[in-house]
Order: structure tokens, then C-alpha cells, then sequence
């Protein structure tokens, strides 16, 4: 993606509505001092409006100091506060035992590949 294609994303997600059923929307994960844009999570919720699917990414600097497991767990405390979501599917690759572990840091369990 090109700088202009990013920039043009970022506006887009900026004044995109949350957990439109069937749409992927972004919330980006800021440095609490600065606010300089670290990584991202993506929502996705189901057209039936019970179930979302939640992936995560940030930067290598970033990583180890807690700040994704903040912003995963506030993004799904939101889902539930604003939506009718009944369960919540976070996605990664199998292999990436870090984010597995976030995961079960914010209350998931493990299910394996689907």
C-alpha cells in the first residue's frame, strides 16, 4: 500500500461507523504520549449482528508492554456495549504463540482451525 493509499484509508476509517453488519472497520491503536499511530485492530460484525470477528496487529517496537491487550480488550468491551454481539472470534495465524497468548489474556479459548 502507498502512502496515499494509507492516508486515503486512514480518512476513510476515521469517519466510518463501527460494527456495520458485514463490513470490516479498523480502530487504530495510538502511543499514549504523542499519539503516533503503533498498529490496528479490525472488527468484523457478522450480518446476524450476534457474533464478531476481531484481528490485531503492531508495530515489532511496540510489542511486550501490554498495549495491544489494552486496546483488544476495550475494543471488545465496546462491541458488547454497543452491539448485540453474543461471542466474540479473535483471529490469528496458529503459529504466532504471542497473540494466541493475548488472546487468552482477554478471556478467549482456544478452538483450533475452522
Amino acid at each position: 500500500m502507498s502512502d496515499h493509499e494509507a492516508t486515503l484509508f486512514l480518512l476513510e476509517m476515521s469517519t466510518a461507523s463501527l460494527f456495520r453488519s458485514g463490513e470490516w472497520s479498523q480502530i487504530g491503536i495510538a502511543e499514549a504520549t504523542g499519539m503516533a499511530l503503533i498498529g490496528d485492530i479490525g472488527l468484523l460484525l457478522a450480518q446476524d449482528g450476534k457474533h464478531l470477528e476481531i484481528g490485531f496487529t503492531l508495530r515489532r517496537q511496540s510489542q511486550g508492554r501490554g498495549v495491544a491487550t489494552i486496546a483488544v480488550r476495550e475494543a471488545i468491551s465496546l462491541a458488547f456495549e454497543c452491539t448485540e454481539v453474543e461471542e466474540v472470534q479473535g483471529t490469528t495465524d496458529a503459529r504466532n504463540l504471542s497473540s494466541i497468548r493475548l488472546l487468552e489474556r482477554v478471556g478467549m479459548c482456544k478452538r483450533g482451525s475452522t
